[in-house]
């Protein structure tokens, strides 16, 4: 169709023809487009840099000054690559204590005497060693947590019925040395084994000047023989249950031992 080239008006602007009016909105629309294009760069920029900005987060590098095993900033789980320090965990050195005793609640009357029993025997060699119960605020570097001591975090926790009846640990763990037993029976072993084969308090014993325990010296028996794996009542799954039993009761009572040492200590 022949557009005939006159000087034309439009929105008050001298147009030299119809191709200038055709031009103007073509170029419009094609700034529209590019605006729109750079504005997607812009925020795609700005989201970029965001996420560059969160590397410098601190929860990068996570803190743990409470020791309980979560970031004191994020809550997220504190995991360490390799806990133990460098040539083990010094536990006497020249001659002093560098450890503190944090005992469980539940600790039968005979697991308390042998850590008594321990601290004299280091006492009468010169060396103080605190005791302190689980539910002491104040966390040291360096404690031997013995029976179910829940306070010092996550990774420090150790689930008894794991080991089995006849199971005990004695290992070291970051800078803590965890000492636990699948029965009171077997944490007086692990207890045992802790006082004579890592600090060497033995009969005769004379002194002790710089004792260290290192992944070597760790112990872990754990009894996995007819292991069960899920028991469950009418469908429901008790794992996470307690057994709650009338103590009064000799019957009741000693019903209640017998079904936790075959089964849920297993």
């Amino acid at each position: 169709m022949y557009r005939p080239h006159t000087p034309c008006m439009f929105y008050g602007a001298d147009f030299k023809d119809w191709n200038d009016v055709f031009n103007i909105f073509y170029g419009e629309e094609i700034l529209m487009k590019n605006l729109k294009k750079i504005f997607v760069l812009l925020l795609s920029l700005t989201m970029l840099l965001s996420l560059i900005a969160c590397k410098d987060d601190p929860c990068e590098t996570h803190k743990d000054d409470d020791g309980d095993g979560k970031c004191d900033v994020c809550g997220e789980t504190v995991e360490k690559d390799d806990p133990t320090p460098a040539g083990g965990l010094a536990l006497i050195k020249d001659g002093k204590a560098q450890f503190k005793v944090v005992v469980g609640s539940n600790l039968s009357g005979n697991s308390i005497r042998l850590v008594d029993t321990m601290i004299k025997d280091l006492k009468d060699l010169g060396i103080e060693v605190e005791k302190v119960s689980d539910t002491e605020s104040t966390v040291s570097e360096v404690e031997v947590l013995i029976g179910d001591v829940t306070s010092r975090g996550d990774q420090y926790k150790y689930d008894r019925y794991s080991l089995g009846e006849k199971g005990y640990v004695c290992k070291v763990v970051g800078t803590k040395v965890i000492i636990h037993g699948g029965s009171d029976l077997k944490l007086d072993s692990a207890i045992e084994h802790f006082t004579k084969n890592v600090l060497g308090l033995k009969d005769g014993t004379q002194s002790l000047t710089n004792v260290t325990m290192t992944n070597e010296m760790n112990v872990e028996e754990i009894q996995d023989d007819y292991r069960i794996t899920s028991i469950s009542v009418g469908g429901v799954d008790l794992k996470g249950y307690n057994i709650a039993a009338e103590t009064t009761n000799t019957m009741v009572s000693s019903f209640a031992k017998t079904l936790q040492s075959t089964l849920y200590s297993r």
